[in-house]
């Protein structure tokens, strides 16, 4: 979804990604996930004072209850507002176990 402009006038974008806990443990978000327009990673987004309506910049350091959904979500910058965002989480090992490109935000 695109975002208010963040304190340094760059256009920016939210994203929110929906989290189960499908472990048999209380744990925080386990998967690192990466944000890139046309290859070059996204810098976060500094929203300042006024920020964004409804971004929670802490959410993604909730502790999940096992079987337990949540919303995480990211502000970034953008390179590109025409441009596709390419969502990449990994693991924790060398191998990412999915990639998602952003739907169109406008």
């Amino acid at each position: 979804m695109r975002a208010v402009d963040d304190a340094q006038g760059r256009k920016t974008v939210l994203l929110t990604v929906e989290w189960e806990n499908t472990t048999a443990y209380t744990t925080g978000l386990v998967p690192t996930f990466t944000f890139s327009q046309h290859g070059i990673v996204l810098d976060k987004a500094a929203y300042g004072d006024e920020g964004q309506a409804g971004f929670e910049e802490a959410s993604r350091f909730r502790t999940v209850l096992p079987g337990t959904k949540t919303s995480i979500q990211f502000g970034y910058a953008l390179i590109d507002e025409a441009a596709p965002v390419l969502l990449q989480v990994a693991d924790g090992t060398p191998n990412a176990f999915g990639s998602e490109t952003v739907p169109e935000m406008r």
